[in-house]
Protein backbone atom coordinates (compact mmCIF):
# COMPACT_ATOMS: atom_id res chain seq x y z
CA UNK A 1 0.00 0.00 0.00
CA UNK A 2 1.64 3.24 -1.17
CA UNK A 3 1.68 5.93 1.89
CA UNK A 4 -1.53 8.07 -0.26
CA UNK A 5 -3.25 5.42 -0.13
CA UNK A 6 -2.11 4.53 3.49
CA UNK A 7 -2.89 7.72 4.69
CA UNK A 8 -6.82 8.09 2.95
CA UNK A 9 -7.38 4.63 4.10
CA UNK A 10 -5.95 6.11 7.82
CA UNK A 11 -8.39 9.14 7.63
CA UNK A 12 -11.56 7.03 6.56
CA UNK A 13 -10.54 4.93 9.57
CA UNK A 14 -11.14 7.74 12.10
CA UNK A 15 -13.72 8.86 10.12
CA UNK A 16 -15.49 5.94 10.90
CA UNK A 17 -14.71 5.34 14.19
CA UNK A 18 -16.04 8.97 15.08
CA UNK A 19 -19.09 8.37 13.09
CA UNK A 20 -20.03 5.39 15.15
CA UNK A 21 -19.89 7.35 18.24
CA UNK A 22 -23.01 9.46 16.66
CA UNK A 23 -26.39 8.70 18.66
CA UNK A 24 -28.58 9.26 15.26
CA UNK A 25 -27.80 9.31 11.84
CA UNK A 26 -27.35 12.84 11.60
CA UNK A 27 -24.91 13.11 14.30
CA UNK A 28 -23.09 10.04 12.42
CA UNK A 29 -23.00 11.82 9.24
CA UNK A 30 -21.48 15.20 10.87
CA UNK A 31 -18.60 13.28 12.67
CA UNK A 32 -18.09 11.36 9.41
CA UNK A 33 -18.04 14.70 7.67
CA UNK A 34 -16.18 16.69 9.90
CA UNK A 35 -13.44 13.90 10.64
CA UNK A 36 -12.76 14.46 6.80
CA UNK A 37 -13.51 17.84 5.92
CA UNK A 38 -12.11 20.01 8.86
CA UNK A 39 -8.68 18.85 8.51
CA UNK A 40 -8.47 19.20 4.56
CA UNK A 41 -9.81 22.78 5.23
CA UNK A 42 -7.16 23.77 7.92
CA UNK A 43 -4.29 22.21 5.42
CA UNK A 44 -5.84 24.49 2.72
CA UNK A 45 -5.60 27.32 5.01
CA UNK A 46 -9.13 28.26 5.59
CA UNK A 47 -9.17 27.62 8.93
CA UNK A 48 -10.97 24.48 10.91
CA UNK A 49 -13.28 26.20 12.83
CA UNK A 50 -16.79 24.92 13.17
CA UNK A 51 -19.93 24.82 15.15
CA UNK A 52 -21.83 21.51 14.93
CA UNK A 53 -24.08 20.35 17.39
CA UNK A 54 -23.98 16.74 17.95
CA UNK A 55 -25.30 13.77 19.86
CA UNK A 56 -22.53 10.67 21.35
CA UNK A 57 -23.82 7.50 22.36
CA UNK A 58 -21.45 5.24 24.26
CA UNK A 59 -22.05 2.40 26.86
CA UNK A 60 -25.88 3.19 26.12
CA UNK A 61 -25.68 6.31 27.40
CA UNK A 62 -26.71 9.44 25.22
CA UNK A 63 -24.74 13.60 25.28
CA UNK A 64 -25.06 16.29 23.48
CA UNK A 65 -21.62 17.73 22.23
CA UNK A 66 -20.18 20.95 20.56
CA UNK A 67 -17.50 20.82 17.86
CA UNK A 68 -15.77 23.76 17.34
CA UNK A 69 -12.25 22.61 15.77
CA UNK A 70 -10.49 20.01 15.01
CA UNK A 71 -8.77 19.58 18.28
CA UNK A 72 -11.93 18.76 19.58
CA UNK A 73 -12.77 15.63 17.33
CA UNK A 74 -9.05 14.88 18.21
CA UNK A 75 -9.83 14.75 21.66
CA UNK A 76 -12.93 12.52 21.33
CA UNK A 77 -10.82 10.06 18.82
CA UNK A 78 -8.10 10.07 21.68
CA UNK A 79 -10.81 9.65 24.91
CA UNK A 80 -13.84 7.80 22.73
CA UNK A 81 -12.72 5.65 20.15
CA UNK A 82 -9.04 4.81 21.66
CA UNK A 83 -10.11 4.72 25.41
CA UNK A 84 -7.34 6.23 26.50
CA UNK A 85 -9.32 6.01 29.74
CA UNK A 86 -10.34 2.29 29.44
CA UNK A 87 -8.50 1.09 32.88
CA UNK A 88 -11.14 2.86 34.62
CA UNK A 89 -13.37 0.43 33.72
CA UNK A 90 -10.74 -1.99 36.39
CA UNK A 91 -11.64 -0.13 38.93
CA UNK A 92 -13.01 -2.44 42.05
CA UNK A 93 -16.42 -0.42 42.36
CA UNK A 94 -17.60 2.14 40.15
CA UNK A 95 -16.39 5.51 41.46
CA UNK A 96 -18.68 7.70 42.99
CA UNK A 97 -16.61 10.90 43.52
CA UNK A 98 -14.60 12.16 40.90
CA UNK A 99 -12.32 15.41 40.12
CA UNK A 100 -11.16 16.02 37.09
CA UNK A 101 -8.33 18.23 37.12
CA UNK A 102 -7.48 20.01 33.39
CA UNK A 103 -10.98 19.36 31.56
CA UNK A 104 -10.34 21.19 28.93
CA UNK A 105 -13.96 20.99 27.17
CA UNK A 106 -15.33 18.08 28.96
CA UNK A 107 -14.69 15.26 27.01
CA UNK A 108 -13.16 13.10 29.54
CA UNK A 109 -15.61 14.12 31.93
CA UNK A 110 -18.77 13.03 29.37
CA UNK A 111 -16.71 9.75 28.71
CA UNK A 112 -16.65 9.08 32.65
CA UNK A 113 -20.24 10.02 33.16
CA UNK A 114 -21.37 8.49 30.27
CA UNK A 115 -19.44 4.68 31.78
CA UNK A 116 -20.91 5.34 34.74
CA UNK A 117 -24.36 5.80 33.47
CA UNK A 118 -24.49 9.35 35.04
CA UNK A 119 -24.51 8.17 38.30
CA UNK A 120 -20.54 9.92 39.73
CA UNK A 121 -20.80 12.87 41.52
CA UNK A 122 -18.27 14.98 38.88
CA UNK A 123 -16.51 17.50 39.47
CA UNK A 124 -14.42 19.89 36.41
CA UNK A 125 -11.31 22.30 36.68
CA UNK A 126 -10.30 24.00 33.62
CA UNK A 127 -8.69 27.22 33.91
CA UNK A 128 -8.93 27.98 30.03
CA UNK A 129 -11.30 31.00 29.81
CA UNK A 130 -12.26 29.66 25.76
CA UNK A 131 -12.28 25.89 26.80
CA UNK A 132 -14.30 26.76 30.21
CA UNK A 133 -17.26 27.93 28.30
CA UNK A 134 -16.76 25.06 25.71
CA UNK A 135 -16.16 22.74 28.83
CA UNK A 136 -20.01 24.49 30.59
CA UNK A 137 -22.40 24.09 27.32
CA UNK A 138 -20.82 20.53 26.32
CA UNK A 139 -22.01 19.24 30.59
CA UNK A 140 -24.71 21.63 30.97
CA UNK A 141 -27.60 19.14 30.55
CA UNK A 142 -25.87 16.70 33.62
CA UNK A 143 -27.22 17.92 36.74
CA UNK A 144 -24.45 14.88 37.96
CA UNK A 145 -21.83 17.48 37.16
CA UNK A 146 -20.15 20.72 38.06
CA UNK A 147 -17.48 22.14 37.13
CA UNK A 148 -14.78 25.50 38.16
CA UNK A 149 -12.16 28.18 36.00
CA UNK A 150 -9.65 27.60 38.27
CA UNK A 151 -6.19 25.89 37.76
CA UNK A 152 -4.75 23.22 40.06
CA UNK A 153 -1.31 24.53 41.85
CA UNK A 154 0.48 24.10 44.87
CA UNK A 155 -0.93 26.85 46.55
CA UNK A 156 -4.07 29.37 46.27
CA UNK A 157 -3.41 31.89 44.13
CA UNK A 158 -3.27 34.07 41.14
CA UNK A 159 -0.71 32.43 38.74
CA UNK A 160 -0.03 33.27 34.92
CA UNK A 161 -1.26 30.75 32.61
CA UNK A 162 -0.15 30.40 28.93
CA UNK A 163 -3.18 30.10 26.43
CA UNK A 164 -2.11 28.18 23.52
CA UNK A 165 -3.68 28.21 20.22
CA UNK A 166 -4.08 24.64 20.70
CA UNK A 167 -6.37 24.58 23.63
CA UNK A 168 -5.74 21.16 24.42
CA UNK A 169 -1.80 22.75 25.05
CA UNK A 170 -2.39 25.86 26.85
CA UNK A 171 -0.44 25.43 30.70
CA UNK A 172 0.92 27.18 33.03
CA UNK A 173 4.39 26.52 31.41
CA UNK A 174 5.22 29.25 28.60
CA UNK A 175 5.56 26.70 25.14
CA UNK A 176 5.62 29.85 22.87
CA UNK A 177 8.63 32.13 23.15
CA UNK A 178 7.46 35.65 23.50
CA UNK A 179 3.93 34.75 24.39
CA UNK A 180 1.83 36.56 26.85
CA UNK A 181 0.23 34.60 29.82
CA UNK A 182 -3.26 35.75 31.49
CA UNK A 183 -3.72 36.17 35.29
CA UNK A 184 -5.87 32.86 36.45
CA UNK A 185 -7.04 31.80 39.62
CA UNK A 186 -5.39 28.90 40.73
CA UNK A 187 -6.48 26.18 43.96
CA UNK A 188 -4.09 23.53 45.47
CA UNK A 189 -5.59 20.38 45.76
CA UNK A 190 -6.17 20.55 49.19
CA UNK A 191 -8.55 23.02 48.82
CA UNK A 192 -10.65 21.49 46.17
CA UNK A 193 -11.85 19.21 48.75
CA UNK A 194 -13.31 21.87 51.24
CA UNK A 195 -14.48 23.76 47.88
CA UNK A 196 -16.44 20.71 46.87
CA UNK A 197 -17.16 19.63 50.11
CA UNK A 198 -16.10 16.09 49.76
CA UNK A 199 -14.22 13.36 51.76
CA UNK A 200 -13.08 11.28 49.87
CA UNK A 201 -12.09 10.65 45.72
CA UNK A 202 -12.55 7.92 44.13
CA UNK A 203 -10.85 8.93 40.83
CA UNK A 204 -8.57 11.78 39.94
CA UNK A 205 -8.14 12.76 36.39
CA UNK A 206 -5.23 14.76 35.49
CA UNK A 207 -4.06 16.39 32.11
CA UNK A 208 -2.63 19.76 33.40
CA UNK A 209 0.29 19.78 30.68
CA UNK A 210 3.71 20.09 32.88
CA UNK A 211 2.26 21.29 36.35
CA UNK A 212 1.92 17.29 37.51
CA UNK A 213 4.53 18.47 40.44
CA UNK A 214 2.97 21.33 41.50
CA UNK A 215 -0.20 19.51 41.62
CA UNK A 216 1.12 16.66 43.64
CA UNK A 217 3.91 17.53 45.67
CA UNK A 218 2.60 20.54 47.58
CA UNK A 219 -0.96 18.34 48.90
CA UNK A 220 -1.56 16.49 52.23
CA UNK A 221 -4.78 14.81 50.28
CA UNK A 222 -3.35 11.80 48.72
CA UNK A 223 -4.58 9.91 50.88
CA UNK A 224 -8.11 10.71 50.52
CA UNK A 225 -7.97 9.92 46.95
CA UNK A 226 -8.58 5.99 45.89
CA UNK A 227 -6.96 6.07 42.36
CA UNK A 228 -5.68 8.35 39.80
CA UNK A 229 -5.21 8.40 36.10
CA UNK A 230 -3.69 10.86 33.77
CA UNK A 231 -1.05 12.09 31.71
CA UNK A 232 2.48 12.75 32.52
CA UNK A 233 4.88 15.22 30.59
CA UNK A 234 8.42 14.79 31.46
CA UNK A 235 8.83 17.57 29.05
CA UNK A 236 7.76 20.53 30.49
CA UNK A 237 9.01 20.00 33.52
CA UNK A 238 12.74 19.18 35.57
CA UNK A 239 11.76 16.29 37.53
CA UNK A 240 12.12 12.59 36.33
CA UNK A 241 9.15 10.46 36.08
CA UNK A 242 11.28 8.78 38.97
CA UNK A 243 10.76 11.77 41.27
CA UNK A 244 7.10 12.08 40.20
CA UNK A 245 6.48 8.58 41.31
CA UNK A 246 7.95 8.90 44.47
CA UNK A 247 5.03 11.08 45.22
CA UNK A 248 3.04 8.64 45.87
CA UNK A 249 3.52 6.29 48.44
CA UNK A 250 1.23 3.97 49.32
CA UNK A 251 0.22 3.36 45.59
CA UNK A 252 0.29 0.66 43.33
CA UNK A 253 0.87 1.94 39.28
CA UNK A 254 0.85 0.88 35.60
CA UNK A 255 2.35 3.44 32.70
CA UNK A 256 1.94 2.95 28.72
CA UNK A 257 4.42 5.42 27.04
CA UNK A 258 2.87 7.48 24.44
CA UNK A 259 6.43 9.14 23.38
CA UNK A 260 9.96 9.17 24.49
CA UNK A 261 9.01 12.10 27.18
CA UNK A 262 4.92 10.93 27.71
CA UNK A 263 2.98 8.65 29.61
CA UNK A 264 -0.88 7.60 30.72
CA UNK A 265 -0.15 6.57 34.24
CA UNK A 266 -2.60 4.78 36.30
CA UNK A 267 -2.43 5.15 40.09
CA UNK A 268 -4.47 2.61 42.80
CA UNK A 269 -4.00 3.18 46.48
CA UNK A 270 -2.67 -0.21 47.83
CA UNK A 271 -5.06 0.36 51.12
CA UNK A 272 -8.06 0.56 48.27
CA UNK A 273 -10.30 -2.53 48.22
CA UNK A 274 -13.64 -2.41 47.76
CA UNK A 275 -14.76 -1.28 50.93
CA UNK A 276 -13.16 2.10 50.48
CA UNK A 277 -14.62 2.33 47.43
CA UNK A 278 -18.43 2.26 48.39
Amino acid sequence: MTSTFKAIYDKLCVAYGLAKLGADTTSRVKLGFLAIWVPVKKRFGLGDKTDAHVFLKKFGQRRPFTIHENMDLLTLQEIFVEDEYAAVRDLPTAPKIIFDIGSNIGTSILYFDMLLQGKARIFGFEPNPVAFERLRQNVSSCPNITVYPYAVSGSDALIPFYVHPSHLSSSVKQRIVGSKPIQVEAKSLDSLFALTGVDRVNLLKFDVEGAEFDVFGHTVSLAHIDALIGELHLDLFPQTKEQFLSLFHGFTHREERLSDARFIVEFTASRCDSHDLE
